[in-house]
């Protein structure tokens, strides 16, 4: 087999072509390809894609992997993202995911990252084998009557301006034990057009900006995608939502948990089937045993 680490235009689209039925509902063939050119030209690169061929020049494999960083502590140090896993049907069930997926990894330790993630879709266990540690991965409902009914926080849509702004409000919601995806202002944006079709909305105090909410609504139901504001807040970030909720016409919100936040006893957790966040050391500085896993968060708008 011969490994390519990084595909062309022309290789991706027959990538493109192949996986399609089993990743392309939601956009045209032509459309889905486009949008992961544009990906592909953020600068770094962040997206590239690898892949393995046999000797007739036929795609046996292949695999999207990020340029990420993950903040650890005082430390941002850098990792890699795999996902869209695929092998060609007429070479499944022979291993050549597997060694594609250790061709990768081998590559990441020696160009200095330290650590790789994922997100399963199907089988958790499967990845294992290669020493990923399965992460919580709770999801969260909530009904709006539920919820306080008084706030101090008012909302008024962010003009998309001032990413920085943005970043430095994910940071600051963060306590210092908590470990999570680092997003310089490229990497903000990159998140934002891989998985965001909501809108940003700027959290305010007695008139002093204190946090944001990026949301997306679908017909009475609000996934939060996410939101940062200081912890004392957060039983007035909950009044808020119920006090947007007539306006904005939403009865039911949904979203991923993150621990310690929005608590509320009519708070309903459920495991999440898909999307499961996955992590895997590969180096000596993160030793993924020192570390609760709740120690870990990975949130909706890093999924990959």
């Amino acid at each position: 087999m011969n490994y390519l680490s990084k595909l062309n235009p022309e290789q991706i689209k027959t990538v493109q072509e192949m996986s399609h039925n089993l990743w392309g509902a939601d956009l045209s063939l032509e459309d889905r390809y486009q949008k992961l050119i544009n990906l592909i030209e953020y600068p770094g690169p962040i997206l590239t894609m690898s892949g393995l061929y046999d000797e007739k020049g036929n795609l046996v494999a292949s695999l999207k992997r990020y340029k990420l960083s993950l903040r650890c502590l005082k430390k941002v140090i850098p990792i890699v993202g795999l996902g869209s896993i695929f092998t060609h049907e007429s070479f499944r069930h022979r291993g050549f995911g597997k060694q594609l997926i250790d061709i990768v990894l081998n590559e990441e330790r020696q160009l200095g990252s330290e650590a790789a993630i994922l997100f399963s879709d199907i089988n958790p266990d499967y990845y294992q084998q290669f020493q990923f540690l399965k992460l919580p991965a709770l999801s969260f409902q909530m009904m709006v009557p539920t919820l306080p009914k008084a706030s101090r926080l008012t909302l008024a849509e962010h003009d998309g301006d001032d990413q920085r702004k943005l970043i430095r409000f994910y940071e600051a919601s963060f306590g210092p034990k908590m470990i999570r995806p680092y997003r310089s202002e490229t990497l903000w944006s990159f998140v934002k057009e891989s998985n965001f079709t909501g809108n940003d909305y700027i959290l305010s105090l007695d008139g002093q900006e204190v946090g944001y909410l990026s949301a997306t609504q679908k017909g009475e139901t609000l996934f939060l995608d996410e939101a940062c504001y200081p912890p004392e807040l957060d039983q007035d970030f909950l009044g808020l939502l119920r006090a947007e909720a007539p306006k904005m016409g939403f009865g039911t919100i949904r979203g991923w948990h993150r621990e310690g936040q929005l608590l509320s006893p009519h708070k309903t957790l459920l495991a999440r089937p898909k999307a499961v966040p996955m992590i895997r050391s590969l180096s000596e500085f993160l030793d993924l045993e020192d570390y609760p896993q709740k120690s870990f968060w990975f949130g909706s708008l890093d999924h990959f």
